[in-house]
């Protein structure tokens, strides 16, 4: 891991129009690092997250972004909510993921043979290029996922941004799309994931950033020195504890986990 951060922010302020939401923020993302950033929702994520990508400028501060290593800017792959994306369009799978050749293509040109070779790798690296031909809104929940997480592949990007990967999709394609991530992660891609459910980041990301401006709090840290009850306690208000269930890490409200099981209870 590169000693220069991709992505560096010094006492920054977020906020629109001059009105400050959150100050004093450091951020940081090194290159092959995974972090999540964490809050409610309303708590200010997705304006850290605009600030960082360059979408709109800090109100006070400075944000810093290392060149990409293949020249010019750093290049961002964004996972959207699948929710997001209109899944009635008559668009294959491979046609979807061609989508995010976009901006190496241009607008008014037509995908080449580098394209689509590009387009087949990421396929093969999220396991659905047997599925290349399918409409694209005959694909599962979790398939389509994977189709997403292709098409940002696809754009080569230096720092995969991911909003709510998880969202709409059941256990067993939570822990999928989880496990995809990590693979990605062990093989080199940066990531900057952003999410609501603090179980389902914590288990993968290195380091974790906490976000709520309704109480003026962020902080960041390695993983499992955010997990104190202290912080966890002031960023949702209400006593929580972290245990470990078969290895996997859980954030439990106190009284849930003080309370008896029911056989305990008919014991």
């Amino acid at each position: 891991m590169a000693d220069t951060p991709l992505i560096r922010c010094t006492k920054i302020a977020i906020g629109y129009s001059g009105r400050v939401l959150l100050d004093g923020i450091d951020f940081s993302l090194a290159r092959g690092e995974f972090v999540g950033l964490v809050g409610p929702n309303g708590g200010g994520k997705t304006t850290l997250l605009r600030t960082v990508l360059g979408l709109i400028p800090p109100v006070r501060g400075e944000v810093v972004r290392a060149p990409s290593p293949s020249g010019g800017a750093l290049r961002f792959g964004y996972v959207i909510q699948r929710e997001h994306l209109d899944r009635v369009f008559p668009l294959s799978l491979r046609e979807v993921v061609l989508m995010g050749r976009t901006a190496r293509i241009g607008l008014l040109r037509f995908p080449g043979r580098e394209d689509r070779r590009k387009v087949a790798e990421a396929l093969e690296r999220v396991g659905i290029a047997d599925l290349a031909d399918r409409p694209f809104r005959d694909l599962s929940g979790g398939q389509q996922q994977r189709a997403i997480i292709a098409r940002a592949l696809a754009e080569e990007p230096d720092v995969m941004v991911l909003d709510e990967p998880t969202t709409g999709t059941d256990v067993a394609g939570e822990g999928a799309v989880m496990d995809l991530l990590a693979d990605l992660n062990r093989g080199g891609m940066t990531m900057l994931m952003v999410s609501h459910a603090l179980s389902t980041v914590m288990n993968h990301a290195a380091r974790l950033a906490f976000i709520r401006h309704d109480r003026k709090l962020f902080r960041m840290g390695p993983t499992r020195e955010m997990l104190t009850r202290e912080v966890l306690t002031e960023l949702y208000e209400v006593p929580v504890q972290v245990d470990s269930i078969g290895g996997h890490l859980v954030v439990l409200r106190e009284a849930d986990a003080n309370r008896p099981s029911a056989g305990a209870e008919d014991a």
